[in-house]
C-alpha cells in the first residue's frame, strides 16, 4: 500500500516537472514571438503588432476580410491589454498567448466532458 502512495507521489513529482519544462518552454516560445513583432522596439505591442502575430500564429485567415480582421485584433487587443494602457507589456503577451496556445486543449476537454455526460444520461435512461 504505502510503495503506491509513494510511486503515485513520484509520478505526480515528474508531471510537475513536465509542466514546468513545458512552461519555460512556452515563455522562450513567447518572448521570441514577442520581440520579432515589438518592431518599434517599445518593449510592447501595439493592436498592429498584435495583428502580425495573430496573422503568424495562423489565429488570423487571409481570407477574412479587413473589417473582420480589425475588428477581431481589437477585441483580442481589449482581451489581453488588462490594464488598458493601448499596448500589450510581455507580462500581458505571455498571459494571452498561453491562453491561446491552451484553448484547443480547453475546447477538447469541454467536448470530453459534454460527451461523457451525454453517455451517462442516456446509459441512466436507458
Amino acid at each position: 500500500p504505502h510503495g503506491g502512495a509513494a510511486a503515485e507521489r513520484a509520478s505526480s513529482v515528474l508531471d510537475i516537472d513536465a509542466l514546468l519544462y513545458a512552461a519555460s518552454e512556452r515563455e522562450d516560445e513567447a518572448h521570441a514571438i514577442f520581440s520579432e513583432f515589438d518592431r518599434d522596439g517599445s518593449g510592447s505591442i501595439d493592436v498592429s503588432e498584435l495583428g502580425s502575430v495573430l496573422k503568424r500564429m495562423k489565429i488570423i485567415s487571409e481570407q477574412m476580410p479587413p473589417a473582420s480582421v480589425d475588428e477581431f485584433v481589437r477585441t483580442q487587443m481589449q482581451l489581453a491589454d488588462t490594464d488598458q494602457s493601448g499596448q500589450l507589456s510581455f507580462a500581458e503577451f505571455v498571459d494571452y498567448y498561453n491562453a491561446v496556445c491552451d484553448l484547443p486543449q480547453i475546447a477538447q476537454a469541454a467536448r470530453d466532458a459534454a460527451e461523457k455526460a451525454a453517455a451517462a444520461e442516456a446509459a441512466k435512461a436507458a
